[in-house]
């Protein structure tokens, strides 16, 4: 049976690490699940390892780290998220342009 694909957002890793011992145990079951394989992006690793590092929390990082090594599809490519986010932003900033030109009758 090929494994269901999932996509674990940072709260569910966080709680694994973090969370009480109901959530943890919840979240370390969907993790543990031999059924599922593992789908991430560049964006959910730095939501939760660089803050794990810095703050000494070595146990945590050591987990994040056993975690996306287990990764095997990666959201890609990241520099088309960004170029579209980017296009966006400037999107809008011409919108907001647009709106206060004419809000001002020029």
């Amino acid at each position: 049976m090929k494994p269901r694909l999932t996509f674990v957002d940072a709260s569910v890793l966080i709680a694994a690490t973090r969370g009480t011992d109901e959530i943890a145990r919840l979240a370390m079951e969907v993790l543990d699940d031999p059924t599922r394989a593992f789908a991430s992006s560049a964006f959910v690793r730095l939501e939760v390892l660089p803050k794990s590092v810095f703050n000494k929390r070595r146990v945590e990082s050591d987990f994040y780290r056993a975690y996306f090594s287990k990764v095997t599809a990666w959201a890609q490519p990241i520099e088309r998220v960004v170029r579209n986010a980017y296009r966006d932003v400037n999107r809008r900033r011409i919108l907001r342009i647009i709106w206060k030109a004419s809000a001002h009758g020029l």
